[in-house]
């Protein structure tokens, strides 16, 4: 009697059969890399580069095809100059804020610059330690040893008033655009210290205006703000100088090649005359006109950029440059300049008023009337302002806070009980 005539059970047949089945299969298939094949299937973004144009050109005609930015030739010369930033050759960077409603093209703006730095977007609610570890592999070619930098940049999507709310988060930021302030020193866990060097180029998008709340002023100082307006929101002229059926959309397409030409901009030589640039830039005596709306705080936010768009093809010479950047601090006061004082000019306006018809109140009566108005009073004030679109900041108690102390008054129990502000300067 031999095995060969024995019958398997049912149960170990099927797993038999399985196997069989599993493994033919699998010699069927071969291997294959998934990733390479998705990447063949889609557009590469080389086929939209055309050679004989500078890195800035092919920069501004690829984001012109793939949104349409309102106040473009305004707005783009900036945003191309800060895709151009060699963030280990600069000391000074702005933090690139890109801000619109949902559908407006900043994230599709975002994108092109990911595919130039070779990065990806992160969450606002990424964790600081999570942050800490992807900054130190994006910057250093050591990252324990931080040493060998690279040029990177960091991005974030949609970012909030509760982003900055993270003590860590907003130092990170508020330190991170200078040099030599970047180092910060944080916890290990174990009692000891590690410093973790935070300076390079940031881009954040969002879809509130959060550079309008007061506790963020100190920031606000290193914005360079972009805005993008829905298509239909754009004005006739814009309208017509996009053609939609034909637009670039960043998230189908292949990008790697644009870091490939950032890698090559960034020569030898063109490092040598970033250099140069940078001298005749931040020399003592200069041999260009800085306009006055370019105050002094801002003008440290230019050099860099400048000298990055200067080598990029962005503009061809210093003073035209500079009057670029004179026409987008013109534009900033109006668009976005206004819009962060617009609590402050409302706050001011209704306590004059109110302060003023308690004065002449009191001089009518002949009494020593208090001079106090009432919190609820001012808050239903500014809630009607909000509701008809009039303010872009909440008026949220810490915001009034900030900015009804800043203006001298400050909020107390009145004479007949009930919270009120009264004017201490």
């Amino acid at each position: 009697m031999t095995t060969n005539n024995l019958a398997l059970p049912e149960s170990i047949a099927e797993v038999v059969e399985d196997y069989v089945e599993g493994n033919t299969r699998k010699n069927e298939e071969k291997d294959f890399d998934f990733g390479s094949l998705r990447l063949e299937s889609i557009p590469d973004i080389k086929e939209e580069w055309i050679e004989h144009l500078t890195f800035a050109q092919n920069v501004k005609a690829i984001l012109e095809a793939s949104i349409c930015m309102p106040d473009k030739d305004m707005q783009l010369p900036i945003f191309t100059a800060y895709a151009s930033v060699p963030s280990a050759l600069a000391n000074i960077l702005p933090i690139l804020f890109l801000q619109g409603k949902e559908g407006t093209g900043k994230s599709q703006a975002a994108l092109l610059l990911c595919g130039i730095f070779k990065s990806e977007i992160l969450s606002a609610t990424t964790t600081y330690a999570a942050l800490r570890n992807k900054i130190n592999k994006l910057r250093w070619q050591a990252p324990e040893l931080q040493d060998g930098e690279l040029n990177y940049c960091c991005f974030f999507d949609n970012v909030n008033s509760q982003t900055f709310m993270n003590d860590n988060l907003y130092s990170f930021f508020l330190s991170g655009y200078n040099r030599k302030t970047d180092a910060i020193e944080i916890s290990k866990g174990d009692g000891s210290n590690m410093v973790f060097k935070v300076f390079g180029p940031k881009v954040c998008t969002s879809i509130h205006p959060v550079y309008v709340q007061p506790r963020m002023a100190e920031l606000t100082r290193r914005l360079i703000v972009l805005k993008f307006k829905r298509f239909e929101e754009l004005s006739e002229g814009e309208q017509d100088s996009f053609d939609i059926n034909s637009r670039i959309d960043m998230e189908s397409m292949d990008l790697m090649y644009l870091h490939h030409k950032f890698n090559q901009l960034w020569s030898y030589t063109n490092c040598q005359l970033f250099g140069e640039l940078k001298k005749e830039l931040t020399a003592r005596k200069k041999g260009f006109k800085i306009p006055k709306v370019i105050k002094a705080t801002r003008w440290t936010l230019c050099p860099d950029l400048i000298a990055s768009g200067l080598v990029s093809g962005v503009w061809n010479d210093i003073q035209s440059a500079v009057d670029g950047f004179a026409e987008y601090w013109e534009w900033y006061d109006l668009n976005v300049g206004n819009a962060i004082g617009s609590l402050q000019k409302a706050c001011l306006t209704y306590m004059n008023t109110e302060e003023q018809r308690l004065l002449t109140l009191r001089k009518q009566l002949g009494d020593d009337l208090p001079i106090e108005i009432r919190c609820e009073v001012l808050k239903n004030h500014l809630d009607a302002l909000g509701r008809t679109g009039a303010l872009e900041v909440y008026a949220t108690p810490q915001n009034v806070t900030l900015v009804m102390g800043a203006m001298g008054w400050t909020r107390d129990i009145g004479v007949d009980g009930d919270w009120v502000w009264i004017r201490v300067k």
